[in-house]
């Protein structure tokens, strides 16, 4: 392209230039992760915080799922039919996608077990699932009933080596709608999550279902069991980020890290009070763009809260590159749900910024802010190496304008560098399909040669061998 060279220097003036009115920012913090390890909730048994419980399935690299399909007294018919199996084996395979094949997922299916509950029952539980609680009464509760459950059926099911148990429904009342995971404790502080007893041993993680659900929904069940919390439940919600908040296959990378799915070499750890000078314009922020996801964690002065920068990938098609989306937000794990999405501000309705599509930068997505409480976020600029953000504290807002130009610039040269790439790559397939295109001549061409015959011909004791496509013989001589 004969534009560029004189174009880029241009750009590039630009830049060196407004990056003369910027305010010298520090470089982020080498603050060892350890001090980034955002404590647990002290009133739940699973949330986003160090360390899980040890009964949690977030600490095993194997797990053993138990399916044990129960047919209530009044659906006589009721079969645990294929298209169910299939379902826990996708839900399986989510989770060990997920988890970039860390885990195993092992399901085992129990035949169908009768019991004398009914389906009148299953609405009575759903009804009881809050108040139950509150009033301690476990007789009326989906807790009580999956411990009782297990207890009657316990001389007839092998619970050995067991790490998990799926309590699969056939309800057929509309009023019932029971998808709930119980955790239970080693140590309870509260008797209501006394693990429950089986001759083979105790079973601290559980699902009850009273009818059957799709395989997203059951891996989001399985995924309290390993230590995950609930996400959904506000405006400010993750949405499509996580399974914990929607149906989509996907995670917060913070919530990989919490499992062990992501490692600590992929995570930045900054104390807000030491690390980020109140006083500078901003903090400048590179996140690596190598195609994995990271994390920033900015540990604040609360207990047990953080503000979090991630990027994370959305795959649902199974390709080897999906979505990317940079997103922040606040974490408080005493708060239910304990994370609150920042809005980016050039739409209301996203709760994160898409930077990358496949194996094409959104450039788009340079200059784009997503506001905070006491900060603003600005991607400054997206290349093959790093995404480059600036954290600007509210009270400096004003003085970011150069921030901005910088941005401005910056996409310019992106819009330049992805343009050349994707006219790069256009050539090379052109160069591909002319080659093939080639190849399938060439060898069309040898199919379709007329393959030679050879005949005999005779003349009183002369033989003459004539080789042709239709072969003849000379004047005086007959074909032998």
């Amino acid at each position: 392209m004969v534009f560029m060279p004189n174009r880029l220097t241009f750009v590039l003036s630009l830049v060196f230039s407004s990056l003369l009115f910027l305010t010298q920012v520090p470089p982020v913090s080498a603050s060892q992760v350890q001090e980034c390890r955002i404590e647990s909730s002290r009133n739940a048994l699973v949330s986003l915080g160090f360390p899980l419980a040890p009964e949690r399935l977030g600490n095993k690299k194997s797990v053993n799922v138990l399916v044990l399909p129960f047919r209530l007294a009044d659906v006589p018919s009721y079969t645990f039919t294929e298209y169910f199996r299939e379902d826990y084996i996708k839900a399986s395979q989510y989770i060990e996608q997920l988890s970039n094949g860390l885990v195993k997922v092992n399901l085992k299916f129990s035949d169908v077990i009768d019991v004398t509950y009914t389906s009148a029952d299953m609405v009575t539980l759903t009804i009881n699932q809050q108040k139950s609680w509150s009033d301690r009464d476990e007789s009326k509760s989906t807790w009580g009933f999956i411990r009782k459950l297990i207890q009657d059926i316990d001389s007839q099911v092998d619970f050995k080596d067991v790490d998990s148990v799926y309590l699969h429904g056939s309800s057929a009342a509309r009023g019932s709608q029971i998808a709930e995971a119980m955790m239970f404790s080693a140590n309870p502080t509260e008797p209501w999550f006394r693990p429950v007893k089986t001759s083979e041993g105790n079973i601290y993680n559980a699902v009850l279902m009273d009818r059957h659900q799709n395989s997203a929904t059951i891996a989001h069940e399985i995924l309290h069991n390993f230590g995950l919390t609930d996400l959904y439940g506000s405006s400010t919600s993750p949405e499509m980020l996580s399974l914990m908040s929607s149906n989509t296959i996907s995670l917060l990378s913070y919530e990989k890290w919490i499992l062990g799915w992501l490692p600590d070499s992929r995570v930045q750890c900054l104390i807000e009070i030491r690390d980020i000078d109140q006083s500078n314009t901003s903090t400048r922020i590179l996140m690596p763009n190598d195609g994995l996801d990271n994390v920033l964690v900015i540990r604040t002065q609360e207990d047990r809260t953080a503000l979090v920068i991630e990027t994370s990938t959305i795959n649902q098609t199974g390709e080897s590159d999906g979505q990317k989306f940079l997103s922040f937000y606040s974490l408080h794990n005493d708060q239910r749900p304990p994370i609150k999405m920042f809005m980016p501000t050039r739409s209301s309705k996203t709760i994160a910024i898409k930077v990358r599509e496949g194996k094409n930068l959104e450039t788009d997505a340079i200059g784009a802010t997503i506001q905070a409480d006491r900060y603003e976020l600005i991607i400054t600029d997206i290349n093959d190496s790093n995404f480059v953000l600036h954290l600007v504290p509210k009270g400096q807002t004003s003085n970011a304008a150069s921030l901005f130009e910088e941005s401005v610039s910056n996409k310019k040269l992106a819009e330049i560098r992805e343009l050349e790439k994707r006219m790069k790559a256009a050539t090379v397939e052109v160069t591909k399909q002319d080659t093939e295109t080639k190849n399938s001549d060439t060898i069309e061409t040898v199919k379709s040669e007329p393959k030679k015959r050879v005949i005999t011909c005779i003349k009183g004791d002369k033989l003459k061998k004539i080789s042709a496509v239709k072969p003849k013989c000379p004047k005086g001589f007959k074909k032998k």
